[in-house]
């Protein structure tokens, strides 16, 4: 699976790089809003994974990242990552709560796809 990491923590996007990869999923890493929307035009991948803050210009946060890419694809896959306790759903993505085990994260990307869709294909 192509995989987007949108983290601007450095430790956490080295750890699931380095747990994603060795789980065979190809990896590919932004560290902010802006670059992050140019790699998933470069990229396409299957599925984003996207930290809930982080710097940008104009992709400001991973809801702002949501918006723009389905504003070109609907259909694509996202996950929120987050510290906020409070975050519900937004957009139907699934939240993985920091920190977590990868375990989780890998049972979660082993869902249908139409699970981490706003609706079904």
């Amino acid at each position: 699976m192509k995989i987007l990491v949108v983290e601007d923590d450095v430790l956490q996007s080295s750890w699931l790089e380095r747990s994603l990869s060795e789980h065979g999923h190809e990896i590919h890493c932004a560290y902010e809003g802006d670059d992050a929307l140019r790699a998933w035009k470069f990229y396409r991948p299957d599925l984003v994974i996207t930290d809930y803050r982080y710097p940008g210009k104009t992709i400001r946060n991973g809801l702002d990242l949501i918006r723009a890419v389905r504003s070109i694809d609907p259909l694509q896959a996202f996950v929120i990552q987050t510290y906020e306790r409070n975050l519900a759903a937004p957009f139907g993505v699934k939240v993985l709560r920091k920190p977590y085990p990868i375990q989780r994260l890998l049972r979660l990307m082993k869902m249908p796809v139409e699970s981490l869709l706003p609706f079904p294909r």
